[in-house]
């Protein structure tokens, strides 16, 4: 079961990213952080979670790097391993992530403790929603094509625009 006032509020993501999620629950626990869930009024979130975020964030690292060094094959010419490995480094280290959850205002989608949203500025959780929220699109899709749906929201977050 799916809490209405969070759906709701991550229903802008949607929008956002555009990308509609056929299985909403998968949304929800992307942006359901596990401090909010933590707290004892909320312990409605464990029950409704399906996915752990942590899972869905793993995910989407495995699937943020794939995208990533395809990019980089496509658009560079790579002569050595390590030069890729490099490249591929600097686009998918968490705190180029985490900036561009900051920059897409990530946060203002998330469902998170008084204490996470405090520590918003200072941490990894908009690098790790990043990822959360990745995995999520990416399983959502899986049965059409996940890949190209996660490369399109990666693509609205401006993830293939490398700064010189």
């Amino acid at each position: 079961m799916v809490d209405a006032d969070i759906l709701t509020r991550v229903s802008g993501l949607e929008a956002r990213i555009r990308y509609r999620f056929d299985d909403k629950q998968l949304l929800y626990d992307a942006t359901v952080r596990k401090g909010f869930e933590n707290e004892p009024a909320n312990a409605f979130v464990r029950e409704a979670r399906r996915h752990d975020i942590e899972l869905l964030a793993n995910l989407g690292d495995s699937v943020i790097d794939l995208l990533a060094t395809e990019h980089i094959l496509l658009k560079h010419r790579i002569e050595l391993t390590g030069e890729l490995t490099e490249m591929r480094k600097s686009l998918v280290c968490r705190d180029r992530l985490t900036l561009l959850g900051r920059r897409f205002h990530l946060g203002a989608y998330l469902t998170m403790s008084e204490g996470e949203r405090l520590d918003l500025g200072k941490s990894a959780i908009l690098g790790e929603a990043v990822e959360s929220l990745i995995g999520a699109v990416y399983l959502d899709g899986v049965r059409q094509d996940g890949l190209a749906n996660a490369r399109n929201v990666l693509a609205q977050m401006d993830f293939f625009l490398e700064e010189e």
